[in-house]
């Protein structure tokens, strides 16, 4: 049976296939096929180019900016304002109830005022020795681990530190610009003192107080505020005990005063669940072994420290903090982190082990790119 078009419908086609014959039809319609074929082809991969690219400086951009936090903080290491010319750490007394750091099991690690061995002291990711020659393999359990692990020396008595396993620890204490102290020239027992400015010391806050040949370290146990000026009480006296400096009255000649603030920075499991670098506060108003982690920067996969212990400037030798013998002889700081990028932007697995600090770091085998960043921090307060 034939089937016949409507005239109008016949005319139409005959004008659509005007000049063109069937085929000429289906070699264009391919040709335009394959055009916008290689057309997505070229997006896909200049896409593909643009997120591998922007992955790798959010790498960089990260990776610098937690070499940045820490080092700033480590170069202040040890530094005490006119407690640095304190002859002996010995020389450091302890008041108002804090306990000397020494006197820890730990060797003071789990102290926020541990200013005796000179502000840096470090925990070893247990699994992650370096002994400046050889170090040891540790391979990461999961790409977002659980906090836990253990370390040398021990993490106890951190209320607020948190960690991943195979990451290291450091804790830095040093010490504001000082203010000049100023006593009631008129009672020479009274240890009440005050400084010009307001807003500045609180209650529970720790200071230090030095004149330049020794040191106390106490807990502020009362602030009053008048006039442009703090009174700040808290030392047990000035002529006798242990508030004292060995039996020298304080003047306020030459004495300043000084807020401590001890900084702990760990690797730990971010609010999202990614390794990040946190750093705990361990200053102002915390009792004790207590602290509150804040976030700095994520993808952060590894954290190894390294110290350069010596009796001068020219110890090149680097080693873990479990190898460590005396913290007050540490010169410099070597840190190392392995950095990874947010999500998976390689064409295939990452199956490479990486070199961090020493630690050969085997991470899980996704499709993430990873990155190393180091550098020497030279304690400035250390140099002579």
């Amino acid at each position: 049976m034939k089937i016949r078009f409507p005239t109008i419908a016949r005319r139409g086609l005959r004008h659509q296939l005007n000049g063109f014959t069937l085929v000429e039809m289906m070699v264009a319609l391919v040709i335009g096929l394959l055009l916008m074929a290689a057309v997505s082809q070229v997006y896909l991969a200049n896409k593909a180019t643009f997120t591998t690219q922007d992955q790798t400086s959010q790498v960089m951009e990260a990776g610098n900016l937690a070499m940045g936090f820490i080092t700033k903080d480590l170069r202040m290491a040890t530094f005490s304002g006119c407690g640095s010319r304190v002859a002996q750490p010995g020389d450091v007394i302890f008041d108002g109830g804090i306990a000397d750091p020494k006197s820890d099991a730990d060797g003071g690690i789990s102290s926020p005022y541990n200013v005796s061995e000179g502000g840096i002291i470090g925990a070893n990711a247990d699994g992650t020795s370096f002994d400046g020659s050889s170090g040891s393999t540790y391979t990461l359990s999961a790409t977002n681990p659980s906090n836990g692990g253990s370390f040398t020396p021990a993490l106890t008595g951190y209320t607020g530190v948190s960690t991943v396993p195979g990451s290291d620890v450091v804790k830095i204490v040093n010490l504001t610009d000082g203010r000049r102290v100023q006593f009631d020239a008129a009672d020479k027992t009274n240890p009440v003192f005050q400084v010009d400015g307001t807003g500045i010391i609180h209650k529970d806050d720790v200071l230090v107080i030095a004149d330049c040949s020794r040191a106390v370290v106490f807990k502020v146990s009362g602030v009053t505020e008048s006039g442009g000026k703090t009174k700040v009480s808290g030392l047990t006296d000035r002529t006798g005990g242990k508030g004292t400096f060995q039996g020298q009255n304080l003047s306020e000649y030459g004495t300043q005063v000084y807020s401590l603030r001890t900084y702990v920075y760990s690797v730990m499991a971010g609010s999202d669940g990614t390794p990040s670098l946190v750093r705990a506060s361990l200053g102002q108003g915390y009792p004790a072994g207590s602290g509150t982690p804040e976030e700095l920067v994520a993808g952060v996969e590894s954290l190894q420290a390294t110290y350069a212990e010596g009796p001068d400037d020219n110890v090149t030798t680097f080693v873990s903090a479990d190898n460590v013998v005396d913290w007050s002889e540490v010169r410099a700081v070597r840190l190392s982190m392995l950095m990874r990028t947010p999500d998976e932007v390689r064409p295939d697995k990452d199956t490479t082990t990486y070199v961090v600090g020493g630690t050969t770091i085997d991470p899980v085998d996704d499709r993430r790119q990873r990155q190393i960043f180091s550098t020497t921090v030279a304690l400035r307060d250390r140099l002579r």
